[in-house]
């Protein structure tokens, strides 16, 4: 049997620096080897818990959704009683002028807007009144947009918040 000291004395001293180098690459290339296995091995472990995680928030957004789609149900025959009542109403008494109902319209949509005198066929049209009925009506729809607006706003920030600090955008 042959000593392996006493073979690497016996090489010269070029042959044991060529040794030592190939050694010294050789464990390099297996460092680089074993640390993209642990970079992969950690890049799936992301994407696995991305997928879970995503997985998990699309659970509660289609809860969220059915929530906001069962009250917009119910606000949709909540107004559709209010309708009801309000054409059940004989009352053809003036209540508004039409500049009157257009100026509420306004406010309640929040439109600003400087008023001028009527011109025109708007003068024609500054004569034109409208029903308690039709103010009624007006008033019930104005509400109902209202409320729509306010269930869809109230359903994206519940979803915002379920997505706040779950997710990552960007790469790692």
């Amino acid at each position: 049997m042959i000593n392996p000291i006493n073979f690497i004395s016996g090489l010269s001293a070029q042959i044991k620096v060529g040794l030592i180098a190939i050694l010294v690459i050789g464990a390099f290339i297996a460092g680089w080897k074993v640390h993209g296995w642990k970079t992969d091995a950690g890049i799936a472990n992301g994407i696995s818990r991305d997928l879970k995680t995503s997985q998990a928030l699309n659970v509660q957004s289609e809860k969220i959704i059915e929530t906001k789609q069962a009250k917009e149900q119910e606000i949709k025959i909540v107004y559709r009683d209010i309708k009801h009542e309000i054409r059940e109403q004989a009352d053809d008494r003036i209540c508004f002028t039409h500049d009157s109902l257009q100026l509420w319209n306004a406010a309640i949509t929040g439109v600003d807007s400087d008023r001028a005198e009527p011109v025109g066929e708007a003068a024609e049209n500054a004569a034109v009144v409208a029903t308690v009925e039709e103010v009624l009506t007006n008033a019930a729809e104005n509400f109902e947009t209202c409320n729509n607006n306010s269930v869809k706003h109230n359903a994206l920030l519940d979803k915002l918040e379920t997505l706040k600090g779950k997710m990552c955008v960007c790469s790692r």
